[in-house]
């Protein structure tokens, strides 16, 4: 099962992304962060690689980026590490808030 999320990066950028969760499952539950790479986004087939492993009985997350457009920062060509690190960090600790 899939849910719209949303949660913010330290320094205050909104993420909007994606949590699958297996059929069934309550309570806390193995979670996968997913990085698709530098210059993609989640849009481009993660939800297929999610949707695997929650069949498997793991949430995923398909890391949501900064620069896409659902997510709350400007969007630019100037994509960097730092976006991807924090949004990874982000997905993660949120992942652990939620169980």
């Amino acid at each position: 099962m899939r849910k719209d999320i949303e949660f913010k990066t330290q320094d205050g950028v909104t993420l909007r992304g994606w949590h699958y969760v297996p059929e069934g499952r309550s309570g806390k539950c193995p979670t996968v962060v997913m990085a698709h790479g530098y210059s993609a986004v989640k849009e481009m087939y993660l939800d297929r690689f999610a949707e695997t492993f929650a069949a498997a009985g793991l949430a995923a997350i398909p890391r949501p980026t900064p620069r896409a457009s659902a997510s709350g920062a400007r969007a630019t060509a100037a994509a960097t590490c730092w976006w991807s690190a924090r949004s990874t960090g982000a997905s993660s600790a949120w992942s652990r808030k939620c169980r």
